[in-house]
C-alpha cells in the first residue's frame, strides 16, 4: 500500500490539488491529511511492504519526522514536492528522480534543537533573528489572505523599520563568543533557507564531519546590511568577514539579549532568547 500524506496548506493552499495530482502512480493507494492525523499511530502500523509518499514542503517533512524519528522501521519513505519554500529538495537536487526523491537517507542522522525546553529535530534549518521575524510576518499575512507571501520584502521592510538588532551570546563546541548588533544566527543542516537564500554554502548534509553550520551576521547597521542583504541569495555575503562569522560545530548555542522570533524549518516560535543545537 502506498500512502500519501499530504498538507493542504502547503503550496499556499494548494496541497491538496497538488496531492490529487498522484491518483495516476500506480499501485493501491491512500491518501491521508497530515494535518488530521495521528502520523506517529499511521507509522507505526506500517509493514515493509508498505511505502510513504510525502506531499509537502519542509515544513510538512519536519512534522512528519519529528513525529517518527525515534521508530525504528524499514518502511520507504519517498518526498514530492509540493510546497513554497522547497528548500530541502532545492539542496538535494541532484538525488531526485523525476519529481521525487527518497527520503530515507536524509533523515538518518537529524540535528536536535531546544527550544523553550521543547525537543525538535530540523532538516534543513533553525533561523533566529531577521528570518524568524519574517516567518512570523508570514504567518500574519497567511492568516489574512491567501497570496502568496513576498518574504524578500518582508525582509527589506524589517531592516529598514520594524526589526532591531540584538547583542548575542554564541557557544559553539565549548568557544564562548559574544556579538554585538547581531541581525541573524541560524543554524544549517543544509545550504539553502528561506526559499532559495543560499546562506550556508559551504555547507553539506550528511557531511563525514557530522557538523552543522552557524551563519552569524553581526555588528551591521541599517545601510550596511540593505547593501549586502542581496548578495545572500546567491551565497556571496560569506565574503564579508567583517560582518558575517561562519562555524561548523557538533553543539551549538545562541542566546540573543531580547525575546526574538524563530523559525525552524519554516514552522514559527514566538518570543525566543535561546536555542541550542545538537548535530546528528
Amino acid at each position: 500500500m502506498i500512502y500519501i500524506l499530504f498538507n493542504p496548506l502547503s503550496d499556499n493552499g494548494h496541497g491538496r490539488k497538488d496531492a490529487a495530482g498522484l491518483k495516476k502512480l500506480e499501485g493501491r493507494k491512500k491518501f491521508y491529511d497530515i494535518t488530521k492525523i495521528n502520523v506517529r499511530k499511521l507509522y507505526m502500523s506500517l509493514s515493509e511492504t508498505d511505502e510513504i509518499i510525502i506531499c509537502g514542503g519542509d515544513g510538512t517533512i519536519n512534522r512528519f519526522v519529528n513525529d517518527i524519528y525515534d521508530i525504528q522501521k524499514n518502511v520507504k519513505i519517498q518526498c514530492f514536492k509540493s510546497g513554497c519554500g522547497n528548500d530541502f529538495a532545492r539542496d538535494v537536487a541532484a538525488s531526485f528522480e523525476g519529481d521525487f526523491v527518497l527520503l530515507n537517507p536524509f533523515i538518518k542522522k537529524l540535528p536536535k534543537a531546544f527550544i523553550k525546553g521543547k525537543e525538535y529535530y530540523f532538516l534543513n534549518d533553525i533561523g533566529f533573528g531577521l528570518d524568524g521575524y519574517c516567518c512570523e510576518k508570514g504567518d500574519e499575512l497567511k492568516a489574512k489572505s491567501r497570496k502568496r507571501i513576498n518574504y524578500s520584502l518582508i525582509a527589506l521592510q524589517g531592516l529598514l523599520y520594524d526589526y532591531k538588532n540584538t547583542n548575542a551570546r554564541i557557544e559553539v563546541d565549548g568557544k564562548v563568543m559574544y556579538f554585538s548588533d547581531c541581525l541573524m544566527a541560524p543554524s544549517m543542516n543544509g545550504r539553502y533557507y528561506g526559499g532559495g537564500i543560499k546562506i550556508a554554502p559551504e555547507q553539506m548534509r550528511n557531511n563525514p564531519q557530522g557538523t552543522v553550520s552557524l551563519v552569524v551576521v553581526h555588528n551591521v547597521g541599517k545601510l550596511r546590511a540593505l547593501s549586502v542583504f542581496p548578495k545572500i541569495y546567491a551565497g556571496n555575503h560569506t565574503k564579508y568577514k567583517d560582518i558575517v562569522t561562519v562555524m561548523e560545530g557538533h553543539h551549538i548555542k545562541v542566546e540573543f539579549d531580547r525575546p526574538s522570533p524563530l523559525q525552524i524549518d519554516g514552522e514559527t516560535v514566538s518570543g525566543v532568547t535561546e536555542y541550542e543545537v545538537f548535530a546528528g
